[in-house]
């Protein structure tokens, strides 16, 4: 994410890219382990089906955006302020993992970028079920 402010509000309809199905943000950088994403999402109309049937995502995968959710207000304006707070603290954890690789734990860091683009992968096809 490039810009905060370019978050959508929860309750945001979206298509990714290369899908044809919608998806609702039900969430805002979600973090799972040491890797944030900027959205959570579940099926639209559907909703929530299964604990399984999240799709995280970023920004940047979106294609089209069908419906903005609500976004003003004071509550709109803490939710901005604990994004960059969530931010600041994995930009801060990614710099401790960059001193380490470069102290000699690069295999252990490959193991984590494969196990995530794994995860990343599972989570799409998922989606496509």
């Amino acid at each position: 994410m490039n810009n905060i402010k370019d978050l959508l509000p929860i309750g945001s309809v979206v298509v990714l890219k290369d899908s044809e199905k919608a998806l609702m943000i039900i969430g805002i950088l979600p973090r799972n382990g040491e890797t944030v994403r900027d959205y959570v999402g579940v099926l639209y109309p559907e909703g929530f089906i299964s604990s399984d049937m999240f799709l995280v995502f970023d920004h940047k995968d979106i294609d089209i955006v069908l419906f903005r959710g609500f976004y003003g207000g004071t509550i709109w304006d803490q939710v901005l302020m604990r994004a960059e707070q969530v931010l600041g603290e994995s930009q801060t954890q990614g710099s401790t993992e960059e001193n380490s690789t470069a102290k000699g734990s690069t295999a252990e860091s490959n193991t984590r970028e494969n196990s995530a683009a794994e995860s990343s992968t599972a989570e799409s096809n998922q989606t496509a079920m």
